[in-house]
């Protein structure tokens, strides 16, 4: 067995299904897999030599790895050196996210799963800059979450629900929950912080011209804090990381 690279940067690779394939195993046991995808990735992208170490995950569980041998175009042998449950970060943060154009979606999908959001439930609002596209778009967005993780390793990363009206969202809020707004007219951010220390969040930012008044008022309504986020204004895309930065940032354990 050759020296692994414990003492380099480690690359995490998705393996769906990792949490049942591991179940039974512990440290020390040997990991056979058979997958022509992350075969490929591991051996001819990534070029890894036996000995070498890595993070394999699923949204439960992840393991540290050490390669052992393969065969074929697909199968590999690796050794279990640490297993553990993924943490969810804390306190419990699901962002709401309006409709963006697509690019910025997606670019604020991956900030918000690097940033460590548990939840991401897309919002359709009266000014949003596009539709929903359906499964196809559901699958597109499930990947970027995934490389967000393998980058950030952030394992437990959001989980993205299906797209509901504001007003649908409103409707199922749980009523432990502490709920922003952020709004260029709000509180500053300074006062709305000690207010959702040790509280579940709901974040939410507006589309790139903003929400209707009609809107603003079902918010308040539903008893959003209104906060203002920073000095300037911030792209929508922006905002959502900014936003998500400064409460995990703060309010994390």
């Amino acid at each position: 067995m050759r020296k692994n690279n414990l003492g380099k940067h480690l690359f995490s690779f998705y393996v769906p299904d990792l949490t049942s394939k591991v179940s039974a195993l512990s440290v020390g046991q040997e990991l056979k897999l058979s997958d022509l995808t992350l075969f490929h990735r591991l051996f001819r992208i990534v070029r890894f030599n036996f000995g070498d170490a890595c993070i394999f995950f699923d949204r439960q569980t992840n393991i540290l790895i050490e390669l052992l041998s393969s065969s074929g175009k697909k199968d590999f042998t690796s050794i279990i050196l640490k297993k553990e449950k993924n943490k969810q970060l804390q306190p419990s943060i699901c962002f709401w996210l309006p409709f963006l154009k697509r690019d910025h979606f997606q670019t604020a999908l991956y900030s918000l799963a690097e940033l460590g959001v548990n939840q991401i439930q897309p919002v359709f609002v009266q000014k949003g800059q596009r539709n929903w596209a359906g499964e196809k778009e559901f699958q597109r967005c499930q990947k970027i979450l995934v490389s967000a993780a393998e980058q950030s390793k952030n394992f437990a990363f959001p989980q993205l629900f299906e797209p509901k009206t504001l007003q649908e969202c409103c409707d199922s809020m749980q009523i432990a929950d502490q709920h922003v707004f952020f709004d260029s007219e709000g509180e500053k951010i300074l006062q709305v912080l000690p207010r959702c220390k040790n509280k579940n969040l709901v974040l939410f930012i507006g589309p790139e011209g903003d929400l209707t008044d009609i809107e603003k008022m079902l918010l308040k309504q539903n008893k959003f804090i209104f906060c203002s986020l920073t000095p300037t204004i911030l792209r929508a895309v922006q905002a959502a990381a900014v936003s998500v930065g400064v409460f995990r940032t703060f309010l994390g354990q």
